[in-house]
């Protein structure tokens, strides 16, 4: 992959993940390209994005997940940014100024910009609470985090068995505290995830289930429980 001097990081790579948001994964694909490495991903989407660097059979969460992990890796890159093209964002400059201050710190093993309210979300410690800092949040979500590459190798791959991909966002944050590490949230940046308004709706029930299953009693304990710790 190659690199601009431009750049205000070669240790991160953006991944854009996208199936049928093309229009708005093609913005955030243009918008981030200006400060960091960044590919957009598409998983054959009915109408595919314009700026699409990979394309994939849709295989869901795993399929996209599975794929920015492989690039990151392959393109030696220590840190990645996870995007799925539904979330809006309305700074994406103060973002990735923000998540390169991020990675300079010690303790970081996932970070996110902040929530704003209203935002859907299953982790209430991820919304805005005005502090102007970067704070721990105990988990972070899957539709937007930056991560250590290496910590992802502990999930590499996830099986399409697990096909909505719920708990992997639980596990990434169980693998960071094993390793000594945590999860952040940045109060100073926000983002918004709106009500889902994709034609392929998940099936709660069976996404539960194969997560249980998937990931195991240990990281889904651990997962409630730091729940309740990060309010």
């Amino acid at each position: 992959m190659a690199l601009k001097p431009k750049y205000l990081s070669h240790d991160i790579l953006v991944c854009v993940t996208n199936y049928d948001f093309s229009e708005q994964a093609d913005t955030l694909k243009r918008r981030f390209s200006r400060k960091l490495p960044t590919i957009l991903i598409d998983s054959s989407s009915p109408v595919p994005p314009t700026l699409a660097d990979v394309v994939i059979p849709n295989d869901y969460y795993p399929g996209l997940w599975n794929t920015a992990v492989r690039t990151a890796g392959e393109n030696r890159f220590k840190w990645m940014m996870f995007i799925a093209s539904d979330v809006e964002i309305d700074d994406v400059n103060a973002v990735c100024r923000r998540a390169v201050e991020a990675i300079q710190i010690p303790r970081v093993g996932v970070w996110t910009p902040s929530l704003r309210s209203g935002s859907r979300t299953d982790f209430n410690a991820c919304i805005n609470k005005g502090s102007q800092s970067v704070r721990e949040c105990g988990l972070i979500e899957g539709f937007f985090f930056l991560t250590r590459v290496d910590l992802l190798a502990c999930l590499y791959p996830i099986e399409k068995v697990n096909r909505y991909g719920w708990g992997a966002d639980v596990a990434l944050s169980f693998y960071a505290y094993a390793d000594g590490l945590g999860s952040f949230v940045d109060d100073r940046v926000t983002i918004y995830h709106p009500a889902s308004r994709a034609d392929h709706q998940i099936d709660t029930d069976v996404a539960l289930r194969s997560s249980r299953a998937y990931f195991g009693l240990e990281i889904c304990t651990w997962g409630g429980h730091i729940k309740t710790i990060f309010k």
